[in-house]
């Protein structure tokens, strides 16, 4: 709201409870600004990461004890869809050593009464270690975009192929009909760029290894997926930028749930994306960690992803959020 922010926590055998915090939405967004400063650079001043705390987990964490809860499925509204869940802070420990969590959007909402099949097979595609241009018609022109190249992509692939079956497509072998065999594997593991940008589906889009792209519009009208299948779209960039400072009704992450809501619309269960440009390396190492983590039969999605947050946080190379927070899992958890 303009003046207050509202926190609905539903559980399973109690009801509803309500919190209101009396704080503007101005207020609030400055808050999110400076956690999202604090995230992609890197910086170790916590203070609006422990904020975004106390706002929105420390009125009910009595009750998650009492009750029990070790899962938050969370409904993000408005400029708290660029900040994880995972990575706010009490001043002594991050979210997730307490919880696992998952981000939904409307269509989550019908889906956890099936619980998908265990990962079986994997189709597992990287953009190459050389830098490319594509030139991309947007809704109002072409544009060139200059995209890095990721030499970890590659060893995402084969590090994820030491622990599942891989059918790899890497570098020139990773185009844009690559969507007509994502009904043959359970995941669909893109290591590539991408953005996501607000507005039309034609200004956003994904990079393919053999120089191609395509945009949302296309997605929306090609790609399909079937009910237990996970997309993981690793070392992605969504194209929010590196220090927004304002935000306003355009810029407030309805292109998060633009994504995750296509992903879904097209059949997948679940996605995990990225919200700020990762680091190739310790994305990598990230991925592999998930993965190690699915091969458990008693590991939910979810629950794989937290470990594996957990365990690079422990890194000390690696021990800020910038490395381990961003990917974010949408959808169904389990």
């Amino acid at each position: 709201m303009d003046d207050r922010l509202e926190v609905i926590v539903i559980t399973a055998d109690a009801e509803p409870l309500r919190f209101t915090e009396y704080i503007s939405s101005t207020e609030l967004n400055e808050i999110i600004i400076e956690a999202s400063a604090t995230l992609k650079n890197k910086t170790t001043d916590y203070q609006a990461l422990q904020k975004l705390h106390q706002y929105l987990i420390e009125p009910f964490e009595a009750q998650l004890k009492d009750f029990g809860i070790e899962n938050i499925i969370y409904a993000p509204d408005g400029a708290l869809r660029y900040i994880p869940l995972a990575a706010l802070y009490d001043g002594e420990k991050w979210l997730i050593e307490k919880y696992r969590t998952t981000n939904i959007t409307a269509l989550s909402l019908t889906s956890f009464a099936d619980k998908p099949k265990k990962v079986v097979d994997i189709l597992g595609a990287a953009f190459p270690d050389t830098k490319q241009t594509i030139s991309v018609e947007t809704a109002v022109s072409t544009r060139e975009f200059g995209f890095g190249g990721l030499p970890a992509a590659t060893q995402e692939i084969e590090g994820i192929a030491s622990v599942f079956p891989v059918e790899k497509r890497l570098a020139g072998d990773f185009g844009k009909n690559i969507y007509s065999e994502f009904n043959l594997y359970s995941v669909i593991h893109l290591a590539t760029h991408a953005k996501f940008l607000p507005g039309t589906p034609e200004d956003s889009f994904i990079v393919f290894g053999n120089g191609e792209y395509t945009n949302l519009k296309e997605i929306g009208e090609k790609w399909k997926f079937t009910e237990d299948q996970l997309v993981v779209l690793s070392a992605c960039e969504t194209g929010l930028g590196t220090d927004f400072t304002e935000l306003n009704a355009e810029n407030n992450g309805i292109e998060i749930v633009g994504l995750a809501y296509q992903m879904q619309r097209r059949g997948a269960q679940s996605t995990v994306a990225s919200l700020w440009q990762v680091q190739d390396d310790s994305t990598e190492k990230l991925m592999t960690e998930f993965y190690r983590q699915l091969q458990q039969s008693n590991i939910s999605k979810a629950e794989a992803l937290r470990i594996a947050q957990e365990t690079i946080s422990q890194n000390p190379e690696y021990a800020h959020p910038y490395h381990w927070a961003s990917f974010v899992m949408i959808g169904n958890g389990l």
